[in-house]
């Protein structure tokens, strides 16, 4: 997961972000930093809760994040205190990181865990996100903010998203099989071969519906907290220890 803006001129040494042209001639995208293995994590989690989660949804004819967001959904937010730290994959600066997840009590079902894999990688991208805009010198609450992706499918992770962030969140409501990066596509190829006059025209005629979700005051609260008071201090926590269990595990003649 990465956040993309547009930008009329790039950005001279930018910060927290990096500039790339856009489509769109005269226009440039500025890119924030993303989530390692995001909803690839989701996957993973799944896959390790075993057979019966898929046979289950093979039998009610559903996907197996159709069943887990039904009991995640009515967890609380924050997840009763169990936090993820995204780091499966880690970054090469910093090779010795694991992903964690800290917290559990006797309250914590697998609904918690679905439920706070998608919180860490919601606040992790509004990290990310407040850090490029006040690079940028843009506020927060005039950003369009629209999801896409295999997690834009997700009613739970959309709801997450908007109150991690505050403000309105969109999913695209595209036909079966379709993916925005494919309509993007369509759309330039469209002004191309002179089917609209620009390519600004033909994503506007092309564009499909969205739906809105908005922010829940409270849950935005609880976010808000864990966001500014909680999450940037967790890795500060957790590195010390993978720093003495990463050389154990990892021959270095083999890396």
């Amino acid at each position: 997961y990465i956040c993309a803006i547009t930008l009329g001129a790039p950005v001279a040494d930018p910060v927290d972000h990096w500039v790339n042209p856009a489509c769109v001639p005269g226009l440039w995208l500025a890119e924030s930093g993303g989530v390692r293995r995001g909803m690839w994590t989701v996957t993973w989690l799944l896959d390790l809760l075993g057979p019966e989660l898929a046979e289950r949804a093979a039998r009610e004819g559903v996907s197996r994040e159709h069943l887990i967001e039904a009991e995640a959904v009515s967890t609380p937010a924050g997840s009763d205190g169990l936090l993820t730290v995204l780091d499966w994959l880690a970054p090469t600066d910093h090779p010795f990181r694991k992903g964690a997840m800290l917290g559990f009590d006797a309250r914590h079902t697998r609904g918690h865990l679905f439920r706070s894999v998608l919180e860490s990688i919601a606040l992790t991208m509004d990290h990310h996100v407040r850090a490029m805009l006040a690079g940028l010198g843009r506020p927060l609450a005039d950003a369009d903010l629209v999801v896409t992706g295999g997690g834009a499918g997700g009613d739970l992770f959309l709801q997450i998203i908007a109150d991690v962030f505050g403000i309105t969140a969109h999913r695209l409501v595209l036909p079966t099989g379709a993916s925005p990066a494919s309509l993007g596509a369509a759309a330039c190829a469209a002004a191309a071969v002179g089917l609209h006059a620009s390519i600004e025209s033909a994503a506007q005629a092309m564009a499909p519906a969205r739906q809105a979700v908005e922010p829940r005051p409270a849950e935005q609260a609880v976010y808000r907290s864990l966001a500014e008071g909680v999450y940037p201090h967790l890795r500060a926590a957790t590195d010390p220890i993978f720093r003495q269990t990463y050389p154990l595990f990892h021959d270095a003649t083999t890396e």
